[in-house]
C-alpha cells in the first residue's frame, strides 16, 4: 500500500478526477451488522476508464476490486468499503463530493493537475468544436453545482479564461428540475503546449483524446 506522499502521483491524481466526475463516496448503514460503512463507487459507460481506475485503486491500496454491470442502468463500475482509507483521504484533503475540487497538492502542481483534469474529461467532460470559419476546441466539465473553485485553478494552471453556464433542465416524466452547470475553457495558442504535455497523455478515452489532438496539430504546425 502506498504512503500518503507516494499517493501524490499522476495516476492517483487521475483517479481523483475520475471519481469526482462519475463516482460517489459516503456512509451508509449495514443493516445486517448494524454498523456504519463508508463506500467508494465508480460507475460509467466506458470500460476503459473504469478499468484504469480500478487498476489504480488496486495498486495504490493493495485491493482487488472487480468490475461489474449494474442492473438498473447497465453501467459498468465497482463499489468497495473504504473504512480503513477514510483517514488517508482526509489527511490528503480529498473531497469526492460534487462539484469537483482538486486538493491543494494537485492544484499547485501542473504535473498532477494535468492528469486530474484528464480524469475529469474522461468522466464528466466533453470536447466540442466551435465556429466553422475559425475553429476552436472547447473543453467542458458538467457538474450538479457551480465549479467556482475548479474555475480558479483551471484559469491559473492552464493559462486561459473559463466560464460557468447553467444548463439544468426540467424533466417532465419525473416532474422535477435537475440542476447542471457547465465549466468551459478553450484550447488556444496560449495553453496548447501545457495541455499537450500535461493533460493529453493521460486522457484514456480515444474519442476525446483524438478531438483534442486534432486541434493541437493546428497550433503545432
Amino acid at each position: 500500500m502506498l504512503t500518503k506522499e507516494e499517493l501524490k502521483n499522476p495516476e492517483f491524481s487521475y483517479f481523483i478526477g475520475a471519481v469526482q466526475g462519475d463516482g460517489s463516496y459516503g456512509k451508509y448503514v449495514d443493516r445486517t451488522k448494524g454498523k456504519f460503512r463508508t463506500t467508494l463507487s465508480l460507475n460509467a459507460n466506458d470500460l476503459e476508464m473504469v478499468g484504469k481506475c480500478a487498476d489504480i485503486f488496486n495498486f495504490s491500496f493493495e485491493r482487488n476490486v472487480s468490475i461489474g454491470k449494474r442492473k438498473n442502468d447497465k453501467t459498468l463500475g465497482f463499489s468497495t468499503t473504504v473504512n480503513s482509507l477514510v483517514t488517508i483521504f482526509s489527511e490528503l484533503r480529498i473531497d469526492f463530493s460534487d462539484p469537483p475540487k482538486p486538493p491543494n497538492w494537485i492544484s499547485q502542481n501542473i504535473k498532477l493537475f494535468g492528469p486530474y483534469m484528464a480524469g475529469l474529461i474522461d468522466s464528466d467532460g466533453s470536447v466540442a468544436g466551435k465556429r466553422k470559419k475559425y475553429p476552436q476546441c472547447a473543453i467542458r466539465i458538467i457538474s450538479g453545482y457551480r465549479q467556482e473553485q475548479l474555475k480558479i485553478v483551471v484559469e491559473r494552471m492552464l493559462n486561459c479564461k473559463s466560464s460557468i453556464e447553467e444548463t439544468g433542465q426540467f424533466v417532465k416524466e419525473w416532474e422535477n428540475w435537475y440542476p447542471a452547470f457547465r465549466l468551459s475553457f478553450l484550447v488556444s495558442k496560449k495553453n496548447w503546449k501545457i495541455i499537450e504535455k500535461n493533460v493529453l497523455p493521460f486522457i484514456t478515452l480515444s474519442r476525446k483524446r483524438i478531438k483534442i489532438e486534432h486541434y493541437l496539430k493546428k497550433f503545432a504546425s
